[in-house]
């Protein structure tokens, strides 16, 4: 089990102190690792760690970010490998576990470079965008090729995209003084003081800023991590 959350203003208020909260949330359904994805100033900025999500939070600045997504992972699939996963172009985070991964991955022209299996779901969408597939195909698309339970955060930078996705349901949104904000459960939400919380199985597209330039990955804190 994982948590993923995330927010972004529109209006360009501070989501800090929100963001931290819906962490805090989310690390109690996984340690072992965590990451986040924030955008400040027209570029966004991927940081990954061996450490807890509210570590990872205390040592990152924030206070000027208007779009945070995160995840506090429990390793299930893959222990080498922290999210967000980049690839295809897209910065994705998943709650869940993708059963069949390595058949997926077999006879497709893309290399694998990772062990979780995270790292399938940015080359399906790649696939299905290619082929001109709506939000609808994609999901559907989605779905069908993978076995097991998918909740998951794609942000395409390039165009300003940020894909929701959810086969069982694990995936809630809502709204706090119109900015937009979601999180694997949805007491979280309702603890920040968001209105209008609901359950997302499907897929959902909302606009995001659009890159103004490279985004930069950066990792930080390590640990042994010997019973994984």
């Amino acid at each position: 089990m994982c948590g993923i959350f995330g927010m972004y203003s529109a209006s360009g208020r501070s989501i800090d102190d929100d963001v931290r909260s819906l962490a805090g949330y989310a690390e109690q359904r996984g340690s072992d690792s965590s990451g986040l994805t924030k955008y400040f100033d027209g570029k966004y900025e991927v940081i990954r760690g061996d450490i807890s999500v509210t570590r990872l939070i205390r040592d990152t600045d924030l206070s000027k970010a208007t779009f945070v997504a995160g995840h506090s992972r429990l390793a299930t699939n893959g222990v080498q490998d922290n999210q967000p996963v980049v690839k295809m172009g897209m910065v994705t985070i998943h709650n869940g576990i993708i059963c069949n991964v390595d058949a997926l991955w077999a006879g497709r022209s893309e290399s694998r470079d990772l062990t979780v299996d995270t790292e399938i779901i940015p080359v399906i969408i790649a696939e299905e965008r290619a082929r001109g597939g709506s939000i609808d195909d994609v999901a559907q698309s989605l779905f069908e090729q993978c076995e097991g339970v998918i909740s998951a955060s794609v942000l395409i930078p390039d165009s300003g995209e940020l894909l929701l996705l959810s086969n069982n349901g694990s995936l809630y949104t809502g709204y706090k003084d119109g900015d937009f904000c979601f999180a694997s459960e949805s007491w979280p939400l309702d603890q920040i003081g968001c209105t209008a919380v609901s359950q997302l199985k499907g897929a959902l597209c909302v606009e995001v800023p659009i890159a103004q330039s490279e985004f930069e990955q950066r990792e930080i804190g390590s640990r042994h991590r010997p019973n994984l």
